[in-house]
C-alpha cells in the first residue's frame, strides 16, 4: 500500500498517515486549513463523518469521545465526576513544562472530580502524600472507586503514574504514547510496572455547587467553606486539602518562598552541570582520587537536589490550616456516606 500512496503526487509516507490509522474513529490530522478538505481517508458504508463545526458545536474532540462511549454503556448508571474529567482531557498533548505529564494529568483527573483547583499538582516524588491528603488509602480499589499507581525511582523522568477510572477504565498520560489516553492503549493502576497504589472511593460524591470560576468557593450546603471567600470558609487563592491526621482543611502558599525554593534547585542544577562537565573533561592522566572526589561531589549534589525538589513541593503546597465544622464535611464538600463507611477498603480486606 505505501508503495501505491507514493505515486499519488509524491505525497508519499505523509499521505499514508492521513489514510491509515482510523478505524477506530477519531480526529482528522489534514495539512490544510480547519473546515476545507485537504486530506483523503478510507470509510465504510454505514459509517457518519462530523465536520469542523460540528465537533466545535459539541465541545470539541473530548466531548466527541465522551458521547461516543455514552452511546456503548449498555450497563447504565451514571457517568462518574472522574470520568468526565478524564473524558474532557483526552487527546491532550504531553508536556512536563505545562504539567499535563503523567503524574499531573492524574492530579488534574482528580482535581476535576473533586471540584478543586489544578494547583499544587503532584509529582511521582510526593505522589503518595498527595492523595492521602485528599482521603485515598493504601491499595488498588474495585469498580466504583479511584485507583491510582506509580513508581519513583528518583524522581524527574525515573517516575510514572497511572489510573483506574471509577468505570474501570485506565487513563494515563505518556507511556507508549504522546498524548493523554483513556481506555485502549492506557495502562492503569494495576499494571505490574508499578510498586505503589492508592484508591478513593466515590460513592455517590457530590461536587461543590458553590464553585464559581471567577471567585472559588462560595456558600450553599455544597460549596467549601459553607460561609464563602473571606468569611469562616477557604481564602481567596487557597487550596482546599486534608492535614496529616485527616482533618479537613485548607492550605496558603508564601510565594517568597516558593521563589527561593525554586531558585535553590536551579543554583543545585547549574552545580551538577559544571561538576559534570569538570568530571567529563578530567585528562586520562588524572588520579584516580581527583576522580572519586567529582563523583562523590557529584553524588552529594544530586541528594542537595532530591531534598531541594521536596521543598519546593513542600512549599507550593503552602501551610495547611484546619477549617471547624462537621467530621463528614470537607469544608462544606459533601460526601455521600461518613468518611468512616464511605473511605477505605472494606471489612477484612488487606490492603
Amino acid at each position: 500500500m505505501g508503495t501505491a500512496i507514493g505515486g499519488i503526487g509524491g505525497a508519499g509516507v505523509g499521505l499514508y498517515h492521513q489514510l491509515a490509522g482510523h478505524s477506530g474513529g477519531g480526529p482528522l490530522r489534514a495539512p490544510g486549513p480547519k473546515g476545507k478538505d485537504s486530506a483523503l481517508f478510507w470509510g465504510a458504508d454505514g459509517e457518519h463523518v462530523l465536520t469542523a463545526d460540528d465537533v466545535d458545536a459539541m465541545g470539541g474532540h473530548g466531548a466527541v469521545y465522551a458521547f461516543r462511549r455514552a452511546l456503548h454503556r449498555q450497563g447504565g448508571g451514571a457517568i462518574g465526576p472522574d470520568v468526565q474529567a478524564a473524558y474532557s482531557m483526552i487527546g491532550t498533548p504531553y508536556s512536563q513544562a505545562t504539567r499535563h505529564d503523567c503524574s499531573g494529568m492524574v492530579g488534574r483527573v482528580i482535581a476535576g472530580a473533586l471540584g478543586i483547583p489544578n494547583v499544587g499538582l503532584p509529582t511521582t516524588v510526593n505522589m503518595g502524600q498527595w492523595l492521602a491528603s485528599l482521603g485515598f488509602r493504601p491499595g488498588i480499589g474495585g469498580p466504583g472507586t479511584i485507583s491510582v499507581g506509580w513508581y519513583d525511582h528518583g524522581g524527574g523522568n525515573a517516575g510514572h503514574a497511572a489510573m483506574t477510572l471509577s468505570d474501570g477504565e485506565n487513563a494515563e498520560a505518556g507511556g507508549s504514547h504522546g498524548n493523554f489516553v483513556v481506555g485502549a492503549g492506557a495502562a492503569g493502576a494495576n499494571s505490574p510496572q508499578f510498586d505503589h497504589h492508592m484508591f478513593l472511593p466515590i460513592g455517590d460524591l457530590q461536587g461543590p455547587p458553590g464553585y464559581s470560576a471567577g471567585g472559588g468557593f462560595g456558600g450553599g450546603a455544597g460549596g467549601f467553606g459553607g460561609g464563602g471567600i473571606g468569611g469562616a470558609g477557604i481564602p481567596a487563592g487557597a487550596t482546599p486539602g486534608t492535614g496529616p491526621g485527616g482533618q479537613p482543611g485548607y492550605y496558603t502558599r508564601d510565594d517568597e518562598k516558593v521563589a527561593a525554593a525554586r531558585e535553590r534547585l536551579r543554583h543545585l542544577d547549574n552545580e551538577i552541570h559544571d561538576a559534570e562537565e569538570r568530571r567529563n573533561e578530567l585528562k586520562a592522566t588524572a588520579k584516580q582520587s581527583e576522580r572519586d572526589r567529582l563523583d562523590h561531589e557529584i553524588e552529594h549534589l544530586h541528594t542537595e537536589r532530591d531534598l531541594a525538589q521536596r521543598k519546593l513541593e513542600d512549599a507550593e503546597r503552602g501551610a495547611f490550616h484546619p477549617l471547624r465544622g462537621g467530621a463528614n464535611s470537607f469544608g462544606g464538600l459533601r460526601f455521600g456516606a461518613p468518611l468512616a463507611e464511605g473511605f477505605g477498603p472494606p471489612a477484612g480486606s488487606k490492603a
